[in-house]
């Protein structure tokens, strides 16, 4: 079992993609745009170095499919038009 700050810390990265999905239609196009890019960016690093050392094919797997996933919501985003763009 983990200590609170550690599940906290857990749940907190949980909830992030969670929040996501809501603000993406609250946030202006361009905003949205580069905080989909960032976050996006930084959880396929985060899946990267949490999978090294694991030995659980399963994981390979999940971290395979969810890297490319971000880098797809990446590409998506930087095609995006940059002005007059309503979601």
């Amino acid at each position: 079992m983990g200590s609170q700050g550690f599940l906290l810390a857990t749940s907190v990265y949980i909830a992030i993609p969670t929040v996501m999905v809501f603000l993406s239609l609250l946030l202006k196009p361009a905003i949205n745009r580069w905080t989909k890019i960032v976050l996006a960016v930084l959880y396929s690093a985060s899946v990267v170095l949490l999978s090294i050392g694991e030995g659980w094919a399963y994981y390979y797997f999940l971290s395979a499919a969810e890297t490319i996933l971000l880098s797809l919501i990446v590409w998506s985003a930087l095609r995006w038009p940059r002005a007059g763009f309503e979601p």
